[in-house]
């Protein structure tokens, strides 16, 4: 008997204003050479939101739950997946009171940290456990977020890398969906931990990386039952161009399935990139039963993959 798989569906996200990378000139005294490397690396804008990160994880909430046409008080648990260590109390209580205001009265959540930008992954992971049989959890909402704080800057110390403020939701169930979650696997390499991706140890960084890519790739699609030639799409950490080359190549998918439309429209948005790339490549080449899509996430020391097929 084929073993009933986790659905997701209701893929939301909100984003902070998109702004052209000559922002930086103002907000962070980024001179002409940084912003010239950048755009070689494919990149040319940002986005960027004033508000606290509760008002975009709960903007892209409500279009979760409308497009499921699902109410607060039918979700059994939330993952919760936040990208960065920057998170206080405050915040916490923000996102819990916000929470509450949208229906979400007594609800286990679950919160996801140690991930960086692999924890949209994770996030999906764990809540297709917690749907799985022989569990009673038939609706997990998924939140994963990132956003910077104004005291922090935009770009890596080598300014390799833009990140920028985001929010995505999805909805993964034990009936009911779009996609049908085939594999999920995330894997931390503790001994990169505190290996700064610097001149110093980028070559390091480099080579355990794209190791750790190559293996975790391998291994989901030996939990899925495809290959690589299956995979319609790659969904990837928009990085950089430099990123996603690499992703593709270690995952044996070439460029043209490496979805890259919206790397240069909205830069890094931290563990968002997968779902939110996942939501736009389908609004323009709607999913066909049976379809794969590999979603890979890459950090300096987390890694992250998933295959979905589409189930409708």
């Amino acid at each position: 008997m084929t073993p009933r798989r986790p659905l997701l569906s209701g893929i939301s996200y909100s984003l902070g204003e998109v702004h052209s990378l000559d922002m930086l000139r103002e907000t962070e005294g980024v001179g002409a050479e940084v912003l010239t490397s950048l755009r070689a690396r494919g990149l040319a804008h940002f986005c960027d939101d004033p508000r606290d990160a509760h008002h975009l994880c709960m903007e892209s909430v409500v279009e979760t739950l409308r497009k499921t046409g699902r109410a607060a008080a039918s979700i059994d648990a939330i993952v919760v997946a936040n990208s960065y260590a920057e998170w206080s109390l405050p915040e916490e209580t923000a996102l819990l009171s916000a929470l509450h205001a949208a229906g979400f009265l007594r609800v286990p959540i679950v919160g996801v940290n140690f991930q960086g930008c692999s924890a949209g992954n994770t996030a999906l992971k764990i809540a297709g456990g917690l749907v799985a049989p022989p569990s009673d959890t038939k609706h997990v909402l998924v939140i994963v977020f990132g956003k910077r704080k104004k005291t922090t800057s935009r770009l890596t110390p080598d300014a390799n890398i833009l990140f920028s403020d985001g929010a995505v939701s999805c909805l993964v169930s034990s009936e009911g969906g779009t996609f049908e979650m085939l594999a999920a696997r995330t894997m931390t390499n503790t001994g990169l931990a505190a290996t700064q991706w610097g001149p110093g140890n980028f070559l390091k960084c480099f080579q355990a990386g794209t190791e750790e890519i190559r293996a975790i790739t391998r291994d989901v699609y030996r939990d899925a039952g495809i290959t690589a030639n299956d995979v319609r799409m790659l969904f990837g950490t928009n990085g950089s161009s430099v990123y996603l080359n690499v992703i593709g190549a270690m995952a044996g998918i070439p460029m043209s399935r490496v979805y890259q439309a919206d790397m240069a429209k909205f830069g890094h948005l931290h563990a968002c990139d997968n779902l939110i790339g996942l939501e736009n490549f389908g609004r323009e080449h709607p999913p066909v039963a049976g379809e794969h899509y590999l979603l890979v996430s890459w950090t300096p020391h987390v890694f992250g993959a998933s295959v979905l097929r589409c189930a409708a």
